[in-house]
């Protein structure tokens, strides 16, 4: 689902979708690469504060999924900072560690 997709959902159709069958902020992650390849840095930018979102969310204790159904995603960078980063980021969100998960989101978004 893609961001002007999540944009459309109302409330209760949003939450559902956040309680899906895997980690939502994959499907922004893959957004961000391809915004990044198109050079298009307002809506890699958007894409960020998607997934900032999300960790808000996940940190008012919203119920979103943490199944990881795309473990090699990170290869969809070249970049070997930003795949690194985006491992870290879905193992702190696994692990619940938002606190770390916060410093890793900040680091891809300086990397803009």
């Amino acid at each position: 689902m893609s961001l002007g997709d999540i944009n459309q959902l109302g409330d209760e159709d949003l939450l559902e979708e956040l309680r899906g069958k895997h980690l939502p902020e994959s499907d922004h992650w893959q957004d961000f690469c391809d915004a990044l390849n198109q050079r298009q840095t307002d809506t890699a930018t958007q894409c960020l504060q998607a997934i900032e979102t999300l960790l808000q969310e996940r940190r008012e204790g919203t119920a979103i999924s943490t199944q990881d159904n795309y473990p090699e995603e990170h290869t969809l960078t070249s970049n070997p900072r930003l795949a690194q980063a985006w491992v870290a980021y879905k193992n702190a969100i696994i692990k619940a560690d938002y606190t770390q998960a916060q410093v890793l989101l900040a680091s891809l978004q300086q990397a803009l």
